[in-house]
């Protein structure tokens, strides 16, 4: 149904500000490389944690860092569910505050490079977000779509579909645009929802349900399901994040082992 070619627009972003500087991490950005802590694979579901660390040689490169400033440390939970019987998947997304300083105005964003139809049809999707029930989709002229939203647990506070290469999320301009481009082109989805301040410590969690359909009513249907399972699911990840095991490093051989694993498994799974 679906191709997803652009690496960085395929997943989370967050944001905070650590002791008057503003940080953003991507996904997948090499000028903010993580420590991958560990990792469980299986095929119905996937836990991931990683480490991101201003202090990393990388990160130090292009900002160094002031007198007195201690380096921002954040560990970040992927808990990701499958279904067998549903065109959906729950992502649940974890942060917590590592430094003994409170992260100021930390912000989730979800953004999608989705081509509906494949890569053949990339430029002819339209998009559409609803503010009522604070989803946003994405659709081909078939009605194929796609699309994503969360729990009230957190209210969405900015949202843009547009050209992904007109997407800019930095210190000057922290936010989405609240636009959407409806199309027929080439876009992407986001969504964003702001968390507050992080004291030591403290976690927050973001989920988020990703699901399609044949159409606008299946995808809906496919939504709330999703949506139901993860109400059901969310006080159990908030439980298994806070497992000793989550927060050990494996050894590297363990790490071979498991990322094998989830090779495999994603090679095998269709969208």
């Amino acid at each position: 149904m679906l191709d997803t070619p652009t690496e960085y627009l395929c997943g989370p972003w967050f944001s905070f500000y650590h002791q008057g500087r503003f940080h953003l991490f991507k996904n997948c950005d090499r000028n903010n490389p993580y420590r991958l802590i560990n990792l469980k694979a299986s095929k119905m579901v996937n836990r991931l944690t990683v480490e991101f660390d201003t202090s990393m040689k990388q990160v130090n490169d292009s900002h160094p860092s002031r007198n007195g400033e201690k380096p921002a440390r954040t560990r970040f939970y992927a808990d990701v569910y499958f279904s067998r019987e549903h065109l959906n998947s729950i992502f649940f997304y974890t942060i917590r505050n590592l430094t003994s300083v409170n992260l100021e105005h930390v912000t989730f964003y979800i953004l999608y490079d989705f081509d509906v139809g494949g890569l053949s049809g990339y430029d002819s999707d339209h998009a559409h977000y609803d503010n009522d029930r604070q989803y946003i989709v994405q659709y081909n002229d078939d009605g194929h779509s796609i699309g994503f939203s969360s729990l009230p647990v957190l209210e969405v506070s900015h949202h843009s579909a547009g050209h992904p290469y007109e997407l800019e999320i930095s210190e000057s301009n922290p936010s989405l645009d609240d636009h959407v481009l409806q199309g027929p082109d080439d876009l992407y989805l986001g969504l964003e929802w702001d968390v507050g301040d992080l004291e030591p410590g403290d976690i927050t969690t973001l989920p988020l349900i990703l699901a399609a359909g044949e159409d606008r009513r299946e995808f809906l249907e496919n939504l709330e399901r999703g949506m139901e399972r993860a109400k059901k699911l969310l006080p159990t990840v908030k439980k298994n994040v806070q497992k000793p095991e989550r927060q050990e490093k494996a050894s590297n051989g363990a790490m071979e082992r498991m990322t094998k694993v989830l090779e495999r498994l994603s090679s095998s799974r269709e969208c």
